[in-house]
This record gives structure tokens, C-alpha cells and sequence, in this order.
């Protein structure tokens, strides 16, 4: 079975990297819709070219991952033309522990030493970075990202394209809403709105998130 990681940057090089470790894949290359990687060994890894190379595949004979950090742009490759019915898989590093009677949708990640437990819920397409913990009952919405060393407690309800940033905390029964950024080193302790930037010790909305927001600071 062939492994296609769709997206050559950063994160998909850390995907890259999970892939190897999990050994499920006989194969793995990159597919990127930018030209100046076409046909470039990044890591040991081929680009093959643009995404839409992906409808000439035999379906039963690959598996795919988005592998880009923007949570909004990770949900509209994944959900472009190229990619309609793509076979999505779900991407464990091996030293991750996802309990049995957690669910887990297609397209998520979830890295190195990162905790998933019992009956909780991943959407499609989350990302749950290297070490963070998800415990019992919570929901993480499709296209969400929980960062490294980020700790979402039982009973958490975190929206669509919400980003978590690294080290932050979110207690136990919060409700985080679609499109929020919780900044690094956070303590959530109350319910959150949709689209804002929330920081601090307890963390509080310091101002609405729109299209000019700053990603790069994050990525």
C-alpha cells in the first residue's frame, strides 16, 4: 500500500517522519500544488507533482494524509476537487496511545506520545501534535489542531479550525468555539466564542479573529 502525504512543508515532513515509524506503508511520496517542488527528493520522499494527480490513482492502492498546519487551509485541500472521495487514512505514530473506545475519523494525525482516551472524539482531518492529551469524552471538531504538550481535560467541546497552541491548558467541561486560537501557555478555564485570540492566566478574548489574522506567528 502506498502512503500519499498531500502538502511538502514542514508538517509534512513530520508526517513523513510518523509514516516511517508506524512501517504500514510500503511506499510514501509527496503530492504539492506548488510547481517549484514538483519532481524534488524532499527527505527521501518524491513530489510527485499537483494534487489532482491523485484522481488517476487506483483507490484501492494508496492512502492520503493532508499534512499542512493551517487548519483552514488543511480543510479546503481537503476538500477541493482533487481530493473528492480521496481514501483518507488515520495516522498513528506508534508510541501514541489512542483507547479503544475512542473515535477517530479519517484523515486525523496524532504524533509522537500524544494520549487519546476512552470515548473521545477526533473529527476528520485533526491534528493532535507530539505529546498532547486528549482525555475522556472530549470533542475535537474537524480540522482542529491540538499542539505539542497541549492538555484538553475530560468532557472539552473544542469547535471546527480551532487552533491550541503549544503548552496551553483547557479544564475539564470548557467549550471552545469554530475558528479560536488559544494561545501558548494558556489556562481555559470558561467557554470560549467563536472566531477569537484568547491568551493568558486565565486566558481571555483579547480580540476577534478575521482574514487578516497572522498565522505565520503560530506556524
Amino acid at each position: 500500500m502506498k502512503a500519499v502525504i498531500v502538502g511538502a512543508g514542514a508538517h509534512g515532513l513530520v508526517v513523513l517522519d510518523l509514516l516511517r515509524a508506524s512501517a504500514e506503508y510500503d511506499e510514501i511520496e509527496f503530492m504539492d500544488d506548488n510547481y517549484k517542488v514538483w519532481d524534488k527528493n524532499v527527505s527521501g520522499a518524491m513530489v510527485r507533482g499537483a494534487t489532482q494527480l491523485l484522481k488517476s490513482y487506483d483507490k484501492n492502492k494508496f492512502k492520503t494524509v493532508v499534512a499542512i498546519g493551517h487548519p483552514m487551509f488543511r480543510k479546503r485541500v481537503a476538500e477541493s476537487e482533487n481530493l473528492i472521495d480521496a481514501p483518507f487514512m488515520k495516522a498513528y505514530h506508534p508510541t501514541a496511545y489512542v483507547a479503544g473506545s475512542a473515535d477517530v475519523y479519517d484523515g486525523a494525525t496524532v504524533c509522537a506520545h500524544a494520549v487519546i482516551n476512552s470515548s473521545a472524539h477526533i473529527g476528520k482531518h485533526v491534528l493532535i501534535n507530539n505529546s498532547a492529551v486528549v482525555d475522556h469524552d472530549s470533542r475535537i471538531g474537524d480540522y482542529a489542531t491540538v499542539c505539542p504538550g497541549a492538555i484538553i481535560g475530560g468532557r472539552v467541546e473544542v469547535g471546527e479550525n480551532s487552533f491550541i497552541s503549544m503548552g496551553s491548558i483547557v479544564l475539564s467541561r470548557v467549550k471552545i468555539g469554530k475558528n479560536v486560537v488559544i494561545a501558548a501557555g494558556s489556562l481555559v478555564t470558561r467557554d470560549i466564542p467563536d472566531n477569537c485570540l484568547v491568551m493568558g492566566t486565565p486566558a481571555r478574548v483579547k480580540y476577534e479573529i478575521d482574514d487578516n489574522f497572522d498565522w505565520q506567528r503560530l506556524l
